[in-house]
């Protein structure tokens, strides 16, 4: 798990295989959903039913713009959804709504004290 030190150095290269693997989702994404994300003990995990919606806008910006460096530092919206995923250890992220490739909001259902 990546603690709270690692995420305020903004090194994806300490992320977990878990975390790596949502960010690069996240910025496949760009402008979307999450829906229906498992975390367990922190960790995003993944093929237990996530959905991915994409937003469209016609005749708008919908994918990354050249340049975007794929090895994006962590953002502090990124650090803080890392921080409440070590808070809520156990949930479920209805969604997790994309915007620019980075995360801006989530809607969870904490854990009942059991693991998702």
């Amino acid at each position: 798990m990546t603690t709270a030190t690692e995420l305020r150095k903004g090194t994806q290269k300490r992320l977990s295989p878990g975390r790596t693997k949502l960010m690069e989702l996240v910025r496949s994404v760009h402008f979307g959903r999450i829906e229906n994300l498992t975390v367990r003990c922190g960790e995003p995990v993944f093929n237990t039913g996530e959905t991915v919606v994409r937003e469209v806008k016609f005749g708008g910006e919908n994918g990354p713009r050249a340049g975007d460096n794929p090895r994006l530092a962590q953002t502090d919206r990124t650090r803080e959804m890392f921080l409440h995923f070590d808070a809520f250890r156990n949930c479920i992220i209805r969604f997790l709504e994309v915007k620019h490739g980075k995360p801006f909001k989530m809607n969870v259902v904490a854990g009942t004290g059991e693991t998702p």
